[in-house]
């Protein structure tokens, strides 16, 4: 009988001795994971400390890197955004974008542990988009695509390529006012009516609320109307030689 207590006893201690393990190694287990999860999340050791910007000069530039750590601010789900595991690339692009209408494409990768690089793309200014309003006159640059993004003077020339649209001067910038096939062709008619029959296209101005008829305001004090869904080349063949007198 003493012998079946004694190795009741031993067994019972060495279960006890298993259990006691097996919640050491628990504590383990959550300290360790713990300190991992500090280490990458907490510890600031994986923190966006600096951003390197490209394609644009030093103002702009500064401008960028302030959008991008502004967007940084703050935290997600308690981790501070800074941590280069939790930061969205696609949203500081869009935020960039967003402040900095002037700008066609930004892209930003990571870069190291510390470190993010943007690439920046500048809209090209291909025309001025004017309107009156109460007697005053907003004119906004636009690129190839027909995107208005930034007040521009108002400047007057046969070289600029200019629309007078009066529904442009509320527009909130950027805003794709018009298509690019339509900045496409009218910029192919200034430029071939000057060329070939030495007009000059003071402005153009869209018809039919924005519609494809386009008419076209001369310096020879006479308007053209066109559509834009025909080639320049082919309405040009058009135009009577009377039409080109006062």
């Amino acid at each position: 009988m003493a012998t079946l207590n004694s190795q009741s006893y031993l067994r019972q201690k060495r279960a006890k001795k298993r259990r006691i393990k097996l919640i050491l190694y628990y504590l383990l287990s959550v300290a360790s994971a713990a300190g991992v999860l500090y280490f990458l999340f907490f510890s600031g050791y994986f923190s966006v400390r600096s951003v390197s910007v490209f394609g644009v000069d030093a103002p702009l530039a500064e401008r960028v890197k302030e959008i991008s750590f502004k967007t940084l601010e703050g935290s997600r789900f308690f981790i501070p955004r800074r941590n280069v595991f939790m930061f969205s690339a696609g949203e500081i692009a869009e935020e960039i974008k967003k402040e900095m209408p002037a700008l066609e494409t930004a892209s930003v990768k990571k870069r190291f542990i510390h470190l993010i690089s943007i690439e920046v793309k500048l809209r090209e200014k291909k025309g001025i988009a004017c309107s009156s309003k109460e007697e005053r006159t907003r004119c906004f640059y636009f690129d190839k695509n027909g995107v208005i993004f930034e007040e521009a003077p108002e400047i007057v020339g046969m070289k600029v390529l200019t629309f007078k649209d009066d529904s442009a001067y509320e527009s909130v910038l950027p805003s794709e006012k018009y298509s690019k096939e339509a900045v496409a062709f009218a910029d192919d008619v200034k430029n071939k009516l000057l060329e070939r029959a030495e007009v000059g296209v003071s402005y153009f101005s869209f018809l039919n609320n924005g519609g494809d008829d386009i008419e076209a305001r001369t310096d020879k004090n006479f308007s053209i109307l066109m559509s834009a869904n025909s080639q320049p080349e082919e309405q040009e063949s058009n135009f009577d030689e009377s039409i080109f007198e006062p």
